[in-house]
This record gives C-alpha cells, structure tokens and sequence, in this order.
C-alpha cells in the first residue's frame, strides 16, 4: 500500500505522517532541488541516500527512469542500473514499510559511521503512522 499524502507539490505526492515545518522546510525545498536536477548519475545518487525526504527520493528516482525511457526511444544507450535504483529506493514510498521512528523506509541501508543522521519523526506522528501501518494491515488478505 503505498504512503498516503496529503497533497502534491509540483505534482509529487507529500506524505502524511510529518510536521507542517517538516514539509515547508524539508520536503518542499528537497522537491525543487530535484526538480532543477537532470545530470542522470546525480539522481541516482540522490534517490539512493536515506538521508533525503522519501518524496524527492522517489522523484529523483522517477526522473533517472524518464531520463532511461528517453534515451531507449531515441536509441541511445540506456542508463542501467535499474535495479539497483530499485533497490535503493525500495519501501520509501509504502506504508508498510514506513520506519515510524525515522523518514525513511526499514529497507534503507543503515547509515555507516560519519554519514549524516536520519531526521527523528516526532512522537504523535509515529504513533498515527503505526496506527494506520496495523489498520492496513488488518484490511489486507
């Protein structure tokens, strides 16, 4: 199931679950970083740090396979590494596998030493998130 959102900023769904600061502050500005980017290997890497708000992650990641798409239809060489992206971004835009206590997903790698911390969700927020992750659960088969 994927993460619910609670509006679209330049057509990029924000995700429920965080503070109004959070979004103005974080994730909006995180988007338009995204949105100015096109060099292919800055996306990848971009999609690929957990670091970075999961709604730019997924847009990071869906610009690297438009930028892919294009250059199959134009009959260049592909970009590859699809699956790693896949990979990378695995889980960040699902409900099921929301980390309530961070903004990212439990699939992300942990973070090695010296790397830059995850941003904490704030308590009120992790307890609606893990509320709505066993109601999906219960409606699921």
């Amino acid at each position: 199931m994927n993460m619910p959102t609670i509006e679209d900023y330049r057509g990029v769904g924000v995700h429920d679950f965080q503070t109004s600061e959070r979004i103005s502050g974080v994730v909006k500005p995180a988007i338009d970083f995204v949105y100015a980017m096109s060099n292919p290997d800055a996306l990848f890497d971009y999609a690929g740090q957990a670091t970075n708000p999961p709604e730019a992650r997924m847009f990071a990641a869906d610009k690297y396979r438009a930028t892919n798409e294009a250059r199959k239809t134009e009959h260049g060489d592909r970009l590859g590494r699809l699956e790693q992206l896949d990979a990378a971004t695995s889980g960040a835009a699902t409900l099921r596998w929301a980390d309530p206590a961070q903004y990212c997903s439990l699939l992300d790698t942990p973070r090695r030493p010296g790397q830059p911390s995850i941003e904490s969700r704030p308590a009120e927020h992790r307890v609606r998130l893990i509320a709505a992750q066993a109601a999906a659960r219960f409606r699921s088969p």
